[in-house]
């Protein structure tokens, strides 16, 4: 296992196209000697203790396909520069201390497969733009990776929660991509754009202080097949158009303020057949500690979200 610092030298590699140092004792600041790595296309920093703010130097690496930081101790800003990364596939800042907004600018990654910003103490809202991301519209087959990694015969391995397990890829393909903003302060609504990510296998932005109603939208998202948005505050009807989702084989709407039925629906019922998707909302009809069937069920109280209104 290394241990210490990434040596300096590691600068003169300049035809450097994988650099996966990951699982390691390493430490201190990521050093900015790497920016002379220009053909650099994978970079695994991840499960070491990595510290300080988010590199500077990423910006030169115009060809970087995989950036994957997970498990360090950064903080700081997510840099805005990080959607002029045009040729990104995967990007992983998972389990760190990044603070304030998510960049709009990540809008910019026609190429993005799969996002993962959770475990950090970012806040503000979801990003409301969400067309720019092609990849994630549009279905597409073959590998993730471009052609330099495949033909090496290199292995990336993903690891993402989906169907409420941990899956694990050492191939990654084309319908493997998900988002996950789980765990962080994000407030506000969530986007009616999210409706455009119609090939989506993953989304999970539970565990943070959403607000606002479900959208219809997510209707559109015939690839979707694991769905999370517990812990949340969010409120109102469970979307009818969730019940058209054949796909949708895992869902989590748990421990919000969610009133009105549970939608029935072909396969709607069959999802979480114990109730646990729907524990924690005392308002919504057919939950296990929820309201009562009938006329006479409570309601709860009626709030303005400001994000409504403007």
């Amino acid at each position: 296992m290394l241990v210490g610092r990434i040596p300096i030298s590691v600068g003169n590699c300049t035809s450097l196209v994988v650099l996966n140092p990951g699982g390691n004792n390493l430490g201190g600041n990521i050093p900015n000697v790497l920016k002379a790595a220009k053909d650099l296309t994978y970079l695994e920093l991840s499960d070491n203790h990595f510290d300080g703010p988010f590199p500077s130097f990423i910006q030169k690496l115009k060809k970087l396909e995989v950036l994957m930081l997970a498990n360090n101790r950064l903080e700081g800003k997510i840099p805005r520069f990080i959607g002029d990364l045009k040729n990104l596939h995967i990007l992983v800042l998972r389990s760190n201390s990044f603070n304030d907004s998510i960049p709009a600018e990540i809008n910019k990654l026609e190429k993005l497969q799969f996002l993962d910003f959770s475990n950090n103490k970012l806040f503000g809202p979801l990003p409301e733009k969400l067309d720019g991301l092609k990849l994630l519209r549009e279905r597409e087959d073959g590998d993730i990776l471009g052609y330099i990694i495949s033909a090496m015969c290199f292995g990336v391995e993903l690891n993402m929660v989906g169907k409420g397990l941990l899956l694990q890829y050492d191939v990654v393909r084309m319908n493997h991509n998900g988002i996950d903003f789980s765990c962080n302060k994000l407030t506000g609504n969530i986007p009616l754009e999210i409706g455009l990510l119609e090939v989506l296998f993953m989304l999970n932005i539970s565990h943070n202080s959403l607000s606002g109603m479900i959208p219809d939208s997510i209707g559109s998202m015939k690839g979707l097949e694991s769905l999370d948005l517990s812990f949340n505050n969010l409120r109102g009807e469970i979307p009818t158009a969730l019940s058209i989702l054949d796909a949708l084989t895992t869902l989590n709407l748990s421990y919000s303020n969610l009133s009105g039925k549970i939608p029935a629906g072909r396969h709607f019922e069959t999802l979480n057949e114990d109730g646990s998707a729907y524990i924690g909302n005392k308002f919504l009809c057919g939950a296990p500690d929820g309201a009562t069937c009938d006329s006479n069920a409570s309601s709860p109280p009626v709030t303005v979200d400001v994000e409504d209104d403007i």
